[in-house]
């Protein structure tokens, strides 16, 4: 197995996807993922940049080159799926201007079902109407 194999098996697996769905993902079948990860196959520049940009990491840390997942001084900004309201969280803003609790329960209810949606499953009873 190459590095690229390992780093990418590792980030599928983090980011909890099957072979077949991340293939689709990047536009490849199944048992083009299964070579990519098992060293027997490699992939195009355009499949490592789709993969790059999927994962949110550099194309450098995919093939081997460096350790750092990310750019020199640069963080991934967390996806909406990965926010989670705390008591620390005081307000959302939109447009400048605050939401009321009310707009802000709203928002999350919608970005639930968003996810839920992209998941492929319908949580539309658990969102606030």
């Amino acid at each position: 197995m190459t590095l690229f194999g390992v780093r990418l098996r590792e980030l599928r697996k983090k980011n909890g996807l099957s072979m077949a769905e991340f293939g689709r993902r990047i536009g490849v079948a199944k048992s083009t993922v299964a070579g990519y990860e098992g060293g027997e196959r490699e992939p195009s520049l355009d499949t490592v940049a789709a993969i790059a940009r999927l994962y949110d990491v550099t194309s450098d840390y995919l093939l081997g080159l460096t350790d750092r997942p990310h750019a020199l001084g640069v963080e991934p900004v967390p996806s909406t799926a990965a926010w989670k309201v705390t008591d620390g969280m005081t307000a959302l803003h939109w447009n400048g201007e605050p939401l009321t609790e009310e707009e802000l329960e709203l928002v999350l209810g919608l970005l639930k079902k968003a996810q839920a949606a992209k998941r492929g499953r319908n949580d539309a009873a658990s969102v606030p109407q």
